[in-house]
């Protein structure tokens, strides 16, 4: 008597997509259907994890004695997001530790003898899971080595892109192995092309055998988080470190991820530094569909509103004093008693690219975006825009794209 792993998840699987596990009992027989069940539990980690979730599941008349359990929706609980300012100075490395999660699974066959359940056969396996999510098309294809950073980073952005002066950027990474990413390489050029400086940044979370320090934080020793890590590479970001990046006379820059022998990994980052003159910009961050979080700056003339909702009711007016009935020019029938206010956002691109059109259909169909302040904090916005028209330059000629948000936190007033 057998229970065999038909089929099973990829090593790592996006957190949003189906990860069917299919089981086999060698012993059942549909002749038998009532007196078969699989037990599962899904365990945090590993086996001696939290358990997350315990439920029995039937066998599948006619199918061979299979069972059929997808653990998604248990996984995809795990997950939340990972951005914001930069937490260290000493590095501009960070976990992604909410964007990535390991699971173990247990399976156990038992038969029902009339008395009491009899377990028959144990199978289990570990799996990983990255907070992305596939279109069902593109899922069919879907192989995880293609997501390493062997391979890409963690978005499907342009790798040539501008960015202020000022601004930030994340990059986010997934690796099988830690030597890969080791370290990043930072080449700064001037307006001409020339190298003008050459700085490396090691990766501290490349470190799988114990805690990692970094200043007075101890970052405690959970290995597998250590696959999936980011890096902020944005001019602010690399400008405020310890051992800064020094953009004085720098057009441009690259960013280039490397492993423990020094070679370059997945692709070159080039970040060309292009700040707008005529209008304030507005930066835009947003959750991708690998996970990570891209960025694009909105260069032409946005517009703000603030909305002003009221609600009041109708009292009475006069007042008794002193013998008299009455009103005065103070007397209030119409009370206000509460006033909220929504700020919107409207935002304009410049003229775009084919490759930029079709990348910003990520920003369109985002459930996290986030608006970069001058100061270099965060405001999360929420995306109103119902449709997105993918524009080609050949047949639609100059092509811009616009967006509208709303703030998520509402502002409000007194009561009247």
């Amino acid at each position: 008597m057998a229970l065999i792993i038909d089929q099973q998840p990829q090593e790592f699987s996006p957190a949003y997509n189906q990860q069917p596990w299919v089981l086999r009992e060698t012993d059942y027989t549909d002749a038998d259907f009532s007196n078969w069940r699989v037990t599962v539990n899904v365990y945090r980690s590993t086996l001696s994890g939290q358990l997350l979730a315990s439920m029995q599941v039937r066998f599948r008349y006619g199918t061979g004695g299979r069972i059929v359990f997808d653990p998604m929706r248990i996984v995809e609980s795990e997950f939340s997001f990972d951005h914001g300012v930069r937490p260290y100075t000493l590095t501009p490395w960070a976990l992604a530790e909410n964007s990535f999660a390991e699971y173990y699974i247990v399976f156990a066959s038992q038969y029902f003898d009339g008395t009491k359940w009899l377990l028959k056969s144990l199978q289990g396996g570990g799996r990983f899971s990255f907070n992305g999510v596939f279109s069902d098309i593109d899922y069919v294809n879907y192989t995880d080595d293609d997501y390493f950073i062997n391979t890409q980073a963690l978005t499907n952005a342009p790798t040539s892109q501008d960015i202020g002066s000022n601004d930030s950027l994340w990059l986010h990474t997934m690796t099988d192995v830690s030597t890969k990413p080791t370290d990043i390489r930072v080449r700064t050029y001037n307006y001409t092309g020339g190298l003008l400086n050459t700085y490396t940044y090691t990766n501290p979370f490349a470190d799988w055998t114990g805690p990692i320090i970094i200043g007075s934080t101890i970052i405690p020793s959970d290995i597998a988080k250590r696959r999936r890590v980011r890096v902020a590479v944005g001019t602010r970001d690399l400008a405020l470190m310890n051992s800064p990046v020094s953009f004085i006379g720098a057009g441009s820059y690259t960013v280039e991820f490397r492993d423990d022998a020094g070679n370059v990994l997945g692709s070159t980052y080039t970040l060309t530094i292009n700040d707008c003159s005529k209008y304030t910009p507005t930066r835009l961050h947003w959750l991708n569909r690998l996970g990570g979080f891209d960025a694009f700056t909105f260069k032409l003339k946005s517009k703000r509103k603030r909305t002003i909702n009221r609600s009041s009711f109708e009292r009475q007016k006069n007042t008794l004093s002193a013998g008299r009935y009455a009103y005065t020019s103070q007397s209030r029938g119409d009370v206000v008693y509460n006033t909220d206010i929504d700020w919107s956002l409207h935002v304009v691109s410049d003229p775009l690219t084919d490759a930029q059109t079709t990348w910003l259909k990520e920003l369109a169909e985002s459930p996290v975006v986030f608006m970069e302040n001058t100061n270099g904090t965060y405001t999360a916005m929420t995306l109103r825009n119902k449709d997105y028209m993918i524009q080609r330059s050949q047949q639609d000629g100059i092509h811009y794209a616009e967006f509208d948000l709303d703030y998520a936190l509402n502002d409000r007033v007194q009561r009247g």
